[in-house]
């Protein structure tokens, strides 16, 4: 997930081309990117206290949101 989240940030030639066959905006990189790579810093980052929310790890809604999009594409 990290270095698919810096590829689509740095807009690499493959996620581009991607986007433009499908018609999508180029800056629809910028934004999936972003929210993969803050993602990635939820699961790798621990969770304590009150950052917890509902009593669920910040990691856990990480991995959730990453499994949930694997599913999808699969």
């Amino acid at each position: 997930m990290l270095a698919q989240g810096l590829a689509q940030l740095f807009q690499t030639k493959g996620y581009v081309d991607i986007l433009a066959h499908l018609g999508y905006p180029l800056y629809l990189l910028y934004i999936i990117g972003v929210w993969k790579l803050l993602g990635v810093v939820a699961i790798v980052r621990p969770s304590d206290g009150p950052a917890a929310l509902a009593g669920i790890a910040r990691s856990d809604w990480g991995i959730v949101v990453f499994q949930t999009r694997r599913q999808k594409n699969h």
